[in-house]
């Protein structure tokens, strides 16, 4: 139920940074639904270049006569990988020059494993977004962000990603267009000295 919200988030970066998608999905028996997981990744990538399409024509359509380069659309490769765990997606990474990897983040039970997001992130040797997707999340756009930061440059870089998402220009996700987009900074200031707590 993730593979719509994650595939369109990343979607939305690709948009934001003039990339292209690779989806990696496991398949196989080890898989939980593993029969319906690919065709969940495939309609989401479906959905995703459809709407562009409709984003390309509604932006044709609102200069008139004057020529204009359409925004354009990433483009998708979907790589099925067999089995599950971090293993078969590190050595696939491996190959690739991924900028961004975007995962699902997933409770760890108390004494449990660590989850796929946490060894994945600590495995990274790129930007990690790491997403908690609710139930009706389709990986929408949104115009106001907040980015909690502590300083540093995961701060510096998140704060691009973020900027560059409430940026993009389109008017066919159903957004308060009368909110001005934006990002706003969240400074967690460190728990030092007598007047962190204030």
């Amino acid at each position: 139920w993730e593979a719509p919200a994650l595939i369109g988030w990343a979607w939305q970066c690709a948009r934001a940074r003039a990339v292209d998608v690779t989806v990696l999905t496991p398949v196989g028996k080890d898989v939980p639904d593993h029969g319906s997981l690919p065709s969940a990744v495939r309609a989401a990538i479906s959905d995703r270049v459809d709407e562009h399409a409709k984003l390309v024509a509604a932006q044709q359509e609102s200069v008139g006569d004057k020529p204009t380069d359409p925004e354009r659309c990433p483009q998708f490769e979907v790589v099925e990988l067999k089995g599950g765990g971090s293993e078969p997606i590190l050595v696939e990474l491996d190959g690739r020059a991924i900028k961004l990897r975007i995962v699902a983040k997933h409770e760890r039970g108390k004494g449990g494993a660590d989850s796929l997001a946490q060894q994945l992130c600590r495995e990274s040797k790129c930007m990690v977004l790491i997403l908690r997707p609710g139930q009706g999340d389709v990986g929408g756009r949104c115009r106001r962000m907040l980015v909690p930061t502590a300083g540093g440059p995961h701060a510096t870089e998140a704060l691009k990603l973020a900027d560059a998402l409430s940026n993009l220009g389109d008017g066919s996700c159903g957004i308060d267009q009368s909110q001005p987009a934006g990002v706003d900074a969240l400074y967690v200031e460190p728990n030092l000295g007598p007047d962190a707590e204030g």
